[in-house]
């Protein structure tokens, strides 16, 4: 998805993103598509966007903006080295790019968008992977989302892989820059990771239904 980015600040990659899910839900039956299966995925400063769909998708936060809960809810969330908080692990260009520099060093902002904060039950199941050795996003908020999700008895999977720096993608030479650094291949296998995990959650959500 094509969201919008600093000057734009949060939550309007927020709204924009709830009014896609709005979208996609209510066109289901046209995409073919199951409207009780609709997961988000989110990469580095995206998985910032995406978790926060996750943590926020019930609450009067999105609802004053005129959006229907089941309508923007994420039934699933794949998170790839994601920027989480905006506390002592934070990737600092990426707060300050989401709310600006003003809001930046104002605690409420920082805590309105330090996502460990505001996980709950609610929060829809959740795959995520990092690299121990990140060294612009820190691996440790992965860890800190994560350990939220346990705490509210949410679903989770964690891949923490032992080497590779920050934007791998893939980790594979078609999704490489030119230097070729973020090949890696130990990273390779975590989309069939996901694949088995959400599938492991959609056998349950199916029964669950039934």
């Amino acid at each position: 998805m094509n969201y919008s980015l600093t000057p734009a600040h949060f939550p309007i990659a927020l709204t924009e993103l709830s009014t896609a899910i709005e979208y996609v839900r209510k066109n289901a039956k046209e995409f073919h598509i199951d409207p009780d299966a609709i997961w988000v995925a989110g990469f580095s400063a995206g998985g910032h966007l995406a978790a926060s769909l996750g943590v926020y998708w019930h609450t009067d936060f999105l609802q004053k903006y005129g959006y229907q809960a089941e309508e923007i809810k994420p039934n699933g969330l794949l998170l790839g080295y994601p920027v989480i908080t905006a506390g002592k692990y934070a990737h600092r260009g990426s707060i300050v790019n989401l709310l600006g520099k003003d809001k930046a060093n104002e605690i409420e902002y920082l805590n309105e968008v330090s996502l460990e904060l505001h996980v709950d039950r609610f929060t829809p199941p959740s795959f995520i992977w990092h690299t121990a050795t990140d060294d612009v996003v820190p691996v440790n908020n992965s860890l800190m989302f994560a350990n939220a999700l346990k705490q509210n008895d949410v679903k989770f999977a964690l891949t923490i892989y032992p080497e590779g720096g920050h934007g791998l993608s893939l980790g594979t030479i078609e999704t490489a820059h030119k230097s070729g650094h973020d090949i890696v291949p130990c990273v390779t296998n975590w989309p069939e990771k996901f694949v088995e995990f959400a599938k492991n959650v959609g056998n349950t959500f199916l029964s669950e239904r039934k």
